[in-house]
């Protein structure tokens, strides 16, 4: 009785995490709750830095919290898919871009909006 309860109890819970996580805008928290593991390999995305997040006030760390989310630092600008900065009008940007249009470009502090586990 007592095991069921704490089984429901741990249900609910879950389901008012996700259902904050969702409103907060988490679009696909339901179906990682449903399908998800924790073993289940995610997709990195290759970065290439230029400048310093501790110039826009963030931790000397940083690249150790964006590893947590799938980010990993790259020096191959043909590896990689975006590029953060600290300052999006520098003049590196633009030759960045010149060698791979592709790249997205964010700030260190704007990419916090889209990592997602």
């Amino acid at each position: 009785m007592a095991l069921s309860r704490i089984w429901s109890a741990f249900i609910i819970v879950a389901i008012v995490v996700a259902a904050v996580r969702s409103i907060s805008g988490d679009k696909n928290i339901f179906n990682r709750m449903v399908v998800g593991r924790s073993s289940d390999p995610y997709d990195s995305v290759y970065y290439y830095g230029i400048g310093s997040p501790v110039n826009q006030g963030l931790a000397a760390n940083y690249d150790a919290f964006l590893k947590e989310y799938g980010y990993v630092r790259t020096n191959d600008l043909e590896k990689a898919t975006v590029v953060l900065s600290d300052d999006r009008s520098a003049d590196s940007i633009t030759a960045v871009k010149a060698v791979n249009p592709a790249l997205g470009t964010y700030t260190y502090k704007s990419v916090q909006a889209k990592l997602e586990r």
